[in-house]
């Protein structure tokens, strides 16, 4: 049965097309709640809320055809929601068995060695970075598919998965040649004569950076790391039948009715092709701003004509006034005024005053130019310009806006990195944790304008398993929490 005919099936009120439903996807989807949550128990629930949702929204989904992306982008909301409910996640336990496809990878490493390479390689990637792999690697999303059930366009999905699989790769890389290609080279096996075995950040760098500049890693990488083909490896989780049988007999309860309905309302709101619209904070393309302020900016710009002020004692002609926005290469930190007078017949003088003054955005000015036709007496020859010079009052730029990815980081594989951006302006940070075990550097700076840094999150010591906030702090009480969690380190 196709995913059209299938959801067909389930909107006809088919048992057997629920079924189906299940059996085809429960797995997969609960493998991906699992990566997400680290927690089996809670990706469990989080697929019986998946289910419950997809069987009351399957009807709106515009073409049946996307039903898998659907089901991924109703599964990420929902673990999202979980996240922010359950700050505290357990520590996830040893997967289930590689598929024997794997054992054709590498002959020389043991399959169990390859799961923890493929799992410390994945472990170095930000979360972003980690999720878009597993849904292109490990559960076969690609192109629209994966651009739906991350909510972004297909540009965008492209590019992110392009950079996670770099990513991979040169860490995948790193792990592999430290631990099996140290004999066949003397540059390398000095470089790690002190290493402890953990592949830390910087240590990944130095030992990809060398792998760039050495022939003979470079060739031992071509013929050991097949990063596509290892990240088959990752291993899909048996859901089991306790979630089917829940959810088949919720789906089939006329008394709970109301509650399978609150599970729907809450997954919203939903797009008019039915897909959800993501409740994954997103980075927000910078033309949407710029395009915000061109609007503004030529809204400032526009005026009416209208009659300059007159002598009511005098019959003059109205003046005519124009004002238009001009962008020039820079802007202007003073006020000048210039005032030509022409007389070009014995009874008209034309005068022209044009006022050049500091506009609000930066690189515009507005240029207001007044042309005032009168009648004069006798004919006098004499232009003058008058110059006049006052300094324009200055307001303080607004402060930038504070940025800080990823959110959430893990430290089993070794110190974290996040980055700290500054949006629109210059700002002062500073970074703290209530926790004496971990560890910031740096803990605060200045950026400038659109600058970024990079901060390292540690452990100095790890007896148990746990978590604890990091809190960034900016100019104008601007505040980011930052998830840090870890299993035992010894």
């Amino acid at each position: 049965m196709q995913d059209a005919q299938l959801v067909g099936a389930i909107v006809e009120g088919d048992r057997q097309g629920w079924a189906e439903l299940y059996e085809r996807y429960a797995d997969p989807l609960y493998t991906y709640c699992v990566s997400q949550l680290q927690d089996r128990e809670a990706a469990a629930d989080v697929l019986h809320d998946t289910l419950i949702v997809a069987t009351e929204r399957v009807a709106q989904l515009r073409d049946p055809e996307r039903l898998r992306p659907w089901l991924y982008a109703i599964a990420r909301n929902e673990c999202h929601r979980r996240r922010r409910s359950h700050r505290r996640l357990v520590a996830l336990e040893e997967a289930g068995d590689v598929p024997a496809a794997a054992e054709d990878v590498d002959g020389e490493l043991r399959l169990e060695e390859m799961r923890r390479l493929v799992r410390d390689a994945v472990e170095g990637l930000n979360p972003s970075e980690r999720e878009v792999l597993e849904l292109a690697g490990t559960h076969g999303l690609t192109g629209q598919d994966l651009a739906a059930a991350l909510d972004v366009s297909v540009n965008h999905a492209n590019a992110l998965l392009s950079r996670a699989r770099q990513q991979f790769e040169r860490s995948l890389g790193a792990l592999i040649i430290a631990r099996t290609g140290r004999a066949a080279c003397g540059v390398l096996d000095d470089m790690l004569r002190s290493w402890d075995g953990r592949m830390t950040p910087l240590l990944r760098k130095r030992i990809a950076r060398h792998i760039e500049n050495c022939e003979t890693c470079g060739e031992n990488k071509k013929r050991r790391v097949n990063a596509k083909q290892l990240l088959a490896m990752i291993p899909l989780l048996v859901a089991g039948g306790e979630v089917a049988d829940k959810v088949a007999q919720q789906r089939e309860n006329p008394e709970l009715v109301s509650y399978r309905r609150g599970l729907a309302e809450r997954a919203g709101p939903f797009r008019r092709d039915g897909f959800p619209v993501s409740q994954v904070r997103r980075y927000r393309p910078p033309y949407v701003t710029i395009a915000a302020v061109s609007v503004l900016i030529i809204a400032l710009g526009i005026y009416m004509f209208a009659p300059a002020p007159r002598d009511q004692n005098e019959a003059l002609p109205p003046s005519e006034t124009t004002t238009l926005p001009v962008s020039v290469p820079t802007t202007t930190e003073d006020t000048s005024t210039t005032t030509v007078t022409t007389t070009t017949d014995p009874t008209t003088t034309t005068v022209v005053t044009t006022t050049k003054a500091a506009a609000v955005p930066p690189k515009t000015v507005v240029v207001t130019t007044t042309i005032t036709t009168t009648t004069t007496t006798p004919p006098t020859s004499a232009v003058t310009t008058t110059t006049t010079t006052t300094p324009s009052s200055s307001t303080p730029p607004p402060p930038g806006t504070l940025g800080v990815t990823p959110r959430e980081i893990n430290l089993n594989a070794g110190p974290g990195t996040v980055r700290v951006s500054s949006k629109g302006g210059t700002l002062t940070w500073t970074a703290s944790s209530a926790d004496p075990a971990i560890k910031i550097s740096p803990s605060a700076g200045t950026l400038a304008a659109n600058d970024t840094v990079d901060t390292t999150i540690s452990l100095t010591r790890s007896d148990n398993a746990g978590g604890a906030k990091v809190v960034y702090t900016a100019t104008g009480g601007q505040a980011i929490t930052v998830s840090v969690s870890w299993s035992v380190i010894s």
